[in-house]
């Protein structure tokens, strides 16, 4: 009998195997290489605020933008996707981006340092809260007290939320709580 010519069904079932392994890996690289390339494109278009920044002052006399800036939206910008944001004069009489957004990334900073975040614009907070205490104990009730106590310059925390796996939880202008 002559035998045929083909792929077994356990080297087709290697085949598609080797396949989804490769996808798998392949998959999260793709990802970070597109993020990567929207993120790079967003400061790209934030860089161009700053020139139609320049624009907008040249064309006021250079008394256009100060310390309390200028709409996003009044720039001429072209391709503008952005929602909403403000250029100002920093402290040092510089062109600064503050919060300028088009809904899913954030940028902040001047041309030389720009800082772009993806998400909410609460997300450029720069530094972690300072003298963070968390102290949790029993008592006598049956209850547990959480005491959590924070500093931050930069947000300026004023309330505190607490859960307790994840089902209740309690927001409070206080700094401890009882569950």
């Amino acid at each position: 009998m002559k035998r045929q010519h083909g792929f077994t069904l356990i080297e087709l079932l290697a085949v598609i195997v080797i396949l989804a392994v490769i996808a798998l890996i392949s998959t999260p690289i793709v990802l970070n290489v597109i993020e990567k390339t929207r993120k790079e494109a967003y400061k790209s278009s934030s860089l161009n605020v700053f020139k139609a920044g320049e624009l907008y002052e040249a064309k006021n006399n250079f008394s256009g933008i100060d310390k309390n800036g200028v709409n996003i939206n009044d720039l001429e910008l072209d391709n503008n996707k952005f929602t909403s944001g403000k250029i100002i004069k920093n402290e040092n009489n510089k062109l600064e981006i503050v919060n300028v957004t088009d809904g899913i990334y954030c940028s902040k900073g001047t041309k030389e340092n720009l800082i772009v975040v993806k998400g909410s614009c609460d997300l450029l907070d720069e530094t972690a809260p300072t003298n963070i205490k968390i102290v949790t104990n029993s008592v006598s009730t049956n209850k547990i007290v959480i005491v959590v106590y924070a500093e931050d310059d930069e947000s300026g925390i004023k309330q505190y939320h607490y859960s307790l796996d994840g089902i209740d939880y309690k927001t409070t202008k206080s700094s401890s709580i009882e569950l």
